[in-house]
């Protein structure tokens, strides 16, 4: 049911240090040890959740019950969130060509399609791993020009094989859009355990822009543009008042917000979540 990794999925180094325990408060109340490699300062979890037992960590957010203005607040939330990620592709991405392998229920090719955007959708699933990555490997010659992998390469167990099919499917002039949690941000400094970014044991690697840095040379990526994606630190605290069942304030969620958002003006690494923009 779990499996123990001796090396970093990254750079395969083989010095971890404790980083932190993380309760799953979403589906099974268990506790999970995140290390931090020495070397290249990837967290993951260790030990994990074999993938075939994956399936039993999944869970919903039922907002069924909640207040109308905690909904249309949810709401709000979520396509801002949506929205940012994808005004930010568009300032480098032509409306051709596209494979979009973002989390299913985040519809973004259904978006695009909409807008007239040629995408090939072939979403990444979480409980049918080796299925997504066949799947991804069938056709060696198809070439894109954008390839958008948004908020989900942190999920994926054999994250350098789909890096380097990523990179294979990639036009020479083309652009991979990446967007990861940042665990240096001000708010998961703050959270800690309680940071809603960890999301163990579904989410398994966790990067800094130092190791994501180290991941994409050891990858052969270049990166073109590291965006902040300022909404989601919104969007984490929310659920995290869900999560731990406070009361939820709308004001002091904005108050917060502005708080968080003022800090990390001044440090740019601190931002919850970036959108890479990378070329080979």
């Amino acid at each position: 049911m779990y499996e123990k990794l001796e090396q970093c999925p990254s750079c395969k180094h083989t010095q971890f240090n404790n980083f932190l325990i993380c309760k799953d408060l979403l589906a099974s109340e268990e506790s999970f040890a995140l290390v931090r490699c020495t070397k290249c300062q990837l967290v993951f979890t260790n030990p994990r959740v074999s993938p075939d037992h994956l399936k039993d960590y999944q869970f919903s957010l039922d907002m069924g019950n909640q207040p109308f203005l905690v909904r249309q607040t949810y709401k709000h939330l979520y396509f801002s969130f949506y929205k940012e990620q994808l005004k930010s592709v568009f300032n480098y991405s032509q409306p051709t060509n596209i494979l979009d392998l973002s989390n299913h229920h985040l519809s973004y090719s259904r978006f695009l399609s909409n807008k007239g955007w040629n995408v090939t959708s072939q979403p990444f699933d979480i409980n049918n791993q080796d299925t997504f990555l066949d799947s991804l490997s069938k056709d060696k010659t198809q070439t894109y020009s954008s390839i958008l992998c948004l908020n989900t390469l942190q999920r994926i167990y054999d994250v350098k094989r789909v890096i380097k099919l990523l990179r294979k499917k990639l036009n020479p002039e083309g652009y991979l859009f990446i967007s990861l949690p940042n665990y240096q941000s001000i708010e998961a400094k703050h959270s800690q355990q309680s940071w809603p970014g960890y999301d163990v044991p579904r989410t398994q690697y966790h990067f800094n822009q130092q190791a994501f840095s180290i991941f994409l040379k050891a990858n052969k990526l270049n990166l073109i543009d590291a965006i902040p994606i300022t909404t989601y630190g919104r969007y984490l605290h929310f659920i995290q008042q869900l999560v731990l069942k406070e009361k939820i304030s709308v004001k002091r969620l904005i108050e917060k917000t502005r708080q968080s958002n003022k800090l990390a003006k001044s440090d740019t690494a601190d931002h919850s979540m970036y959108l890479y923009v990378l070329s080979k």
